[in-house]
């Protein structure tokens, strides 16, 4: 089994950027209506956070990024912490299969999660309220397009932070997938005594663990 490893220093980063976004599109965003949308890069902190590093990051970052909006007074009484902490796990483990750490899975992953709230709120809270559903669909779709344009704000400090951590503790998320039997295992090459690859090479690498020995992991490397 995949074993999880937590690196405080990045996650007090990501809670770092959160906060930075946070005030951003508050001061700034707040006061400038891009073509008349409000402008709204928190769920791109979330995406970035779940797409470029994993469940536990995406998780983290969503309670984050709920807890700020609650504070802002724009949430729907708990509801936005409890709605983004899991779509950052799920959005996590989806990514991790699914779906390439790149630019555009960013953006596919916030738009999809833009809509998403912006349903929720309109039947939660707003349609009680009499709102519009035309018009609060009409919001809701312009914004997140304007986020999507902007979002890169968030992914590229996410993008360098995610690549520095993986760098110095030998992450395997975003690593070059390699080809198995037909199967694309993500990261590393196999042992030859075990049938996938980053899973069993990062237990040989982090722990004490005998799945693979120095001999089978060195014959992994020439097979490939």
């Amino acid at each position: 089994m995949q074993r999880e490893l937590i690196s405080i220093p990045k996650m007090l980063l990501y809670a770092l950027v959160t906060v930075l976004v946070y005030v951003i599109q508050t001061s700034v965003f707040g006061a400038h209506p891009l073509f008349g949308y409000h402008v709204d890069l928190l769920p791109a902190a979330v995406t970035a956070a779940a797409l470029l590093d994993g469940p536990v990051e995406g998780a983290v970052v969503g309670l984050l990024a709920g807890v700020l909006y609650d504070v802002g007074l724009v949430g729907m009484d708990g509801i936005y912490p409890i709605y983004f902490m899991l779509y950052g796990l799920l959005g996590g483990l989806i990514s991790r299969t699914a779906l390439a750490g790149g630019f555009l899975s960013m953006v596919l992953m916030n738009a999809f999660e833009m809509l998403l709230l912006g349903m929720l709120r309109y039947f939660v809270q707003l349609m009680r309220e009499g709102a519009s559903f035309l018009l609060v669909l009409h919001q809701t779709v312009g914004g997140t397009l304007v986020a999507c344009m902007l979002c890169f704000i968030v992914y590229l400090p996410c993008g360098a932070s995610a690549a520095h951590f993986r760098g110095t503790t030998g992450g395997y998320k975003g690593a070059t997938p390699w080809k198995i039997n037909n199967n694309c295992c993500t990261g590393l090459p196999r042992c030859s005594s075990c049938c996938c690859c980053a899973q069993v090479w990062q237990e040989a690498v982090w722990s004490t663990s005998s799945l693979c020995t120095d001999r089978n992991i060195s014959s992994a490397r020439r097979s490939f």
